[in-house]
């Protein structure tokens, strides 16, 4: 991705801070590190910018606007419209789950078609709750997962905004101009939640997304793994492999002396290394 390019994610909030604390750890995977986020929040309880700080506490290019319970299209016009003058706006649901490519390839598409919206999902069709224009099924574009240029949200989405049937709006209108949307199959995203905040059931689900293969282990510093082990929130979520990399991370170039010490300690106290000396002094 050209490193000129600005990048503008937005996303709207409403409680449900499990499903957003899932959405954000995927995210973040997905950033280069200079995009802005701007999060559009409707009346959440404090629980939801605790899962925000949690993931974003040092990311400095981030806007929160709280405001009361609007409705998500108002929300979601809010945030857009602070984004005049960024090459790429990302739409992204709280309820999401994204590819680590999910960004980057959001960003080419648009790039290469700067007159298209651009659906990271190829999901499913479901059949409509009421009649909208000419849509009796929902030939799903998943509203709040597209990317676009600011041009194209001036010509087809901003003035749809104005109830919770924008996205059908954003739909006919793209069809009355006889454009097209651009769908990503096989999906790079997948809806997580099992209702949405509209209260309906019928949430769209990609039928061929699949999931990254496993992350790479972390490599950290000795003093980020100082960091971490007195930060208890953190140090909590770390699986069995997360923390023997964090063991073996903290004592990379230590000296024989050092990793024979402790090898013995754990000798003398019946615990299993499993290796992790032999680790140590390979890396």
């Amino acid at each position: 991705m050209p490193e000129s390019i600005k990048v503008a994610i937005v996303m709207t909030t409403h409680n449900r801070p499990d499903y957003l604390r899932t959405t954000l750890k995927y995210l973040r995977k997905s950033l280069k590190g200079d995009e802005r986020i701007i999060i559009s929040d409707n009346g959440s309880t404090e629980e939801v910018f605790n899962v925000i700080n949690e993931y974003f506490k040092y990311y400095s290019n981030i806007c929160i606007m709280k405001h009361d319970d609007i409705g998500i299209a108002a929300s979601l016009k809010m945030a857009i419209d602070t984004c005049a003058g960024y090459d790429v706006i990302i739409s992204i649901d709280s309820d999401i789950l994204v590819r680590k490519d999910y960004i980057p390839r959001m960003v080419n598409a648009v790039m290469n078609n700067p007159t298209r919206i651009i659906t990271g999902i190829n999901a499913t069709s479901h059949p409509a709750n009421g009649k909208e224009g000419e849509f009796l099924t929902k030939k799903t574009i998943s509203g709040m997962n597209i990317a676009f240029t600011w041009k194209t949200y001036l010509r087809h989405i901003k003035h749809t905004l104005v109830d919770n049937m924008w996205d059908w709006k954003m739909c006919d209108s793209v069809n009355k101009a006889a454009d097209r949307f651009l769908c990503f199959s096989p999906s790079i995203c997948q809806h997580i939640g099992d209702i949405s905040t509209i209260g309906h059931s019928k949430v769209d689900k990609a039928a061929d997304f699949v999931m990254d293969e496993e992350e790479p282990k972390i490599k950290i510093t000795r003093q980020e793994f100082m960091d971490a082990f007195r930060d208890e929130e953190f140090y909590n979520t770390l699986t069995v492999d997360d923390c023997r990399e964090l063991f073996i991370s903290s004592l990379k170039g230590s000296d024989d002396i050092t990793v024979d010490l402790l090898k013995e300690l754990f000798n003398n106290y019946g615990i299993n290394d499993n290796g992790l000396f032999d680790l140590i002094k390979m890396e």
